[in-house]
């Protein structure tokens, strides 16, 4: 059935399957009803409004960088900008050659790169994001908690042997790199931990091992010269461990950081 909708003065079409007039029954007009308006965006939008996000997440690390004193990496200035220029870039309608430098540096960087291989490599690029000022400040203050050779010796020595059997079975459920294996380890490498240049990660290293190594001590041996207070030595040795190395993202972010941060969860 046709009819006239009296608004619009349209001929609509009765979709309706019943023959209205065969049951006298009266047509009741139709009228129109509109799409709802909704604001859309559209993909690029969506796009530019993520970038514009993340180029300001990385002004913001670059400032909060340079709050810190730590050195400030000269990849996050051209991350920024680039992304900037692609936000504002007038030409937008045309499709990138490559992706924005600011969403790469998302996935293709040395805390995701699974191709490097071997201690050095890791901490080479550690120590690069690690401002001098934070390492040098770190090994102070460990290098101060470090017992003397003949303490750690005293520690290590074969009557105390039940105390020292943890090393050996912490090594074999987490095989380390650059961590101690063996009493023999922590006496060898005793002063070049000593030194101006050592690694404050290895000194973390020692000190947390010879903490454990104190807690499994049994209660009738002989005390240690120059630990007089093994428990207020122990809580100095855990404080400064979790400030400099352990909060630090800089420094606990290789392969041996993080052997250090098992090896501090154990302690």
């Amino acid at each position: 059935m046709l009819f006239l909708s009296t608004e619009k003065a349209k001929m609509y079409t009765c979709g309706w399957t019943v023959n209205c007039s065969a049951r006298k029954r009266e047509c009741q007009y139709q009228a129109e009803v509109g799409r709802a308006e909704t604001n859309t965006i559209t993909s690029r939008e969506r796009i530019a409004q993520l970038e514009s996000t993340t180029s300001s997440l990385w002004r913001a690390v670059s400032r909060i960088q340079s709050e810190l004193g730590h050195v400030q990496d000269s990849t996050l200035d051209d991350i920024a900008s680039t992304a900037r220029h692609d936000t504002e870039s007038e030409d937008s309608d045309t499709t990138p050659i490559a992706p924005p430098t600011h969403l790469q540096q998302l996935f293709d960087n040395e805390y995701v790169d699974t191709r490097a291989n071997g201690g050095s490599a890791a901490t080479g690029s550690n120590y690069e994001r690690a401002s001098s000022a934070l390492v040098v400040k770190a090994r102070s203050r460990l290098q101060h908690l470090i017992p003397s050779k003949a303490d750690i010796t005293a520690l290590c020595a074969p009557s105390l042997s039940p105390s020292l059997e943890w090393i050996s079975i912490y090594a074999a459920l987490f095989p380390t790199i650059n961590m101690f294996n063996t009493a023999e380890d922590m006496i060898t490498q005793h002063d070049e931990l000593s030194t101006a240049g050592a690694d404050p990660i290895t000194i973390a290293g020692l000190l947390s091992t010879t903490a454990i190594i104190l807690l499994h001590r049994p209660a009738d041996a002989a005390p240690v010269p120059g630990i007089e207070n093994p428990t207020s030595w122990i809580k100095h040795v855990n404080d400064a461990v979790e400030q400099v190395v352990i909060k630090e993202d800089d420094l606990v972010c290789s392969v041996e950081g993080i052997e250090t941060t098992l090896l501090f969860a154990r302690l």
